[in-house]
C-alpha cells in the first residue's frame, strides 16, 4: 500500500478513468535474477523437479499441465524484471491487469467497469482499485470456492415508497427497463 497509484491504461472502448494500485510481492518471493542472471534459463515448457533449484515452486495457471504455459508466456526473456504481452511489447509488474487481460477478458472487463476487484478506501471520491495480483497469486491464479453469505436481515412491515407501487403504474420490472435500453441502443439480439 505504499505504492503511488497510476492511471490505468484503457483496456476497453469507453472505459470510465482511474488508477491502479500497483502490486509488487511477487518480485520477492521469486527472485529468479538471484540465479538467471549468470545462468541462462531453459526456454522449453518441462515439468520442474522438485528436487532441483524450483523445488519450492510450482505453475498452477491455466494450461501448464497441457504444456502449453511456461514462465516465458508471461516473462520477458530479455529483460529481467518485466513482464510481456503475446505481442512480445515489455510491461512493466505493476502493470500486470494488462497481461492478465489478454486470457481473462470478462474478468478484465467487470474490473475495469468496477463490477470485480477491490477498491481503496471507499466509494466516494477518485476510484483507486487494487491490481489482479493484489488479490490472485500469479502463479496459481484460482481462488478457493466460498458460501455465500445469508443476506441482510429485512425487517417485517416497512412501508414501500409510493414509487415502487405496482399500483402507481411507476413499477416496471428490471429486465424490461433493461431490454428497453438495449433496443434503444441497438445492442438488441
Amino acid at each position: 500500500l505504499q505504492a503511488k497509484p497510476r492511471e490505468a491504461y484503457a483496456l476497453f472502448p469507453a472505459m470510465p478513468s482511474f488508477k491502479v494500485l500497483p502490486s509488487r510481492k511477487d518480485k520477492e518471493m521469486h527472485p529468479c535474477s538471484n540465479c538467471h542472471e549468470w545462468v541462462p534459463p531453459i526456454k522449453q515448457t518441462r515439468k520442474l523437479k522438485p528436487n532441483g533449484p524450483h523445488g519450492n515452486f510450482e505453475l498452477k495457471h491455466g494450461l501448464h499441465g497441457k504444456g502449453q504455459f511456461w514462465c516465458f508466456t508471461c516473462h520477458d526473456d530479455k529483460k529481467q524484471r518485466k513482464l510481456r504481452t503475446f505481442e512480445g511489447d515489455t510491461i512493466e509488474f505493476e502493470d500486470a491487469y494488462i497481461l492478465c487481460s489478454q486470457c481473462h477478458v470478462d474478468q478484465a472487463r467487470d474490473w475495469a467497469f468496477g463490477a470485480h476487484g477491490k477498491r481503496l478506501d471507499n466509494w466516494r471520491g477518485e476510484r483507486v482499485v487494487y491490481n489482479c495480483t493484489a488479490c490472485h497469486y500469479q502463479h496459481a491464479p484460482a481462488l478457493e470456492k466460498r458460501n455465500a453469505l445469508a443476506g441482510p436481515a429485512m425487517r417485517q412491515g416497512l412501508p414501500r415508497p409510493a414509487h415502487w407501487s405496482p399500483e402507481s403504474g411507476n413499477h416496471k420490472p428490471y429486465e424490461t427497463l433493461w431490454l428497453k435500453h438495449t433496443r434503444q441502443n441497438g445492442e438488441g439480439h
